[in-house]
């Protein structure tokens, strides 16, 4: 094809009135729309040139007539020039947008959501990593065995009314931990009076303890005391009756980590089981004769 066969290029306002027929043509689908601009395209670069936008509209009439004969000869409905059609048919790229940031806004409200639950229910790695179960005052180990089986440590302490059971426990924690408060599951109803609590943070000895007060479980040797009374011996059978000791597996501890405070259970070393009363240990109980 020679170089006179190729289609011309279209003068600027020729390219202004295929802009102007596309706005008549936005209800159409975007594959008909192009279609139908392509034919006009078609028959504007086999045209002869015009002077000017009035020359072509006094030829092909106005954009809005054109895009009428053009919907005319391929029996298209013609265009619907209500407001909200025409907004619609205007704005699908915009919807395409509102889709796509729809999209984009549930996934960030799903990934706070999981990000929130993740940070409100996490737990931090706080290790018991020694505990002393002993009386308090003097003779601490009077009587008290630690056995060993199936993997766990248990203490038994005979019931001594009068005296006072001392628990001392270790926790540590490789993140940024404040200890706020921390309860002996079970002590207050039953043999175990409430617990007085004591902390110890740092070394020393056992003069360093001192009421409890928040303490970082980063620190080195942090050291937890419980003395609790025994008590409520009239309520339960002797030693050797069946169930007869009361078992202590468990604390509460209350921390702050993470910008919120939080409550988790820790399980003890060793767990601590209250024998019965003795004969002759509860002054309230019918002594034997």
């Amino acid at each position: 094809m020679s170089d006179t066969d190729s289609p011309r290029k279209l003068a600027l306002h020729e390219l202004q009135y295929l802009r102007e027929l596309d706005t008549h043509l936005r209800d159409l689908p975007r594959s008909r729309r192009t279609e139908l601009l392509g034919i006009a395209d078609g028959n504007l670069a086999d045209r002869p040139t015009t002077a000017d936008g009035p020359e072509l509209e006094a030829q092909l009439g106005s954009p809005g007539d054109y895009a009428s004969d053009l919907r005319a000869e391929r029996e298209l409905p013609p265009e619907r020039t209500d407001w909200w059609a025409r907004w619609t048919a205007k704005s699908r790229t915009l919807r395409y947008l509102g889709v796509c940031l729809a999209l984009v806004t549930v996934a960030g409200v799903v990934t706070g959501f999981v990000t929130y639950q993740r940070w409100a229910h996490w737990q931090a790695d706080i290790e018991t990593i020694g505990e002393g179960v002993t009386y308090a005052g003097t003779e601490p180990t009077d009587g008290i065995d630690e056995v060993r089986a199936g993997g766990l440590t248990q203490a038994n302490v005979p019931f001594r009314h009068g005296r006072a059971l001392q628990v001392d426990l270790m926790l540590y924690s490789s993140e940024e931990v404040t200890l706020t408060g921390i309860m002996f599951d079970g002590a207050g109803p039953g043999l175990l009076g409430p617990a007085t609590i004591e902390v110890r943070s740092g070394s020393g000895d056992a003069a360093a303890f001192r009421p409890f007060r928040p303490v970082s479980l980063r620190s080195s040797d942090v050291w937890i005391r419980f003395v609790m009374p025994f008590q409520g011996c009239e309520g339960y059978g002797s030693e050797g009756d069946s169930g007869g000791y009361t078992s202590y597996t468990q604390v509460t501890a209350r921390y702050r980590a993470r910008g919120r405070e939080r409550t988790q259970t820790l399980a003890l070393p060793v767990v601590v089981s209250v024998l019965n009363p003795a004969p002759g240990e509860c002054p309230a109980m019918p002594q034997p004769k």
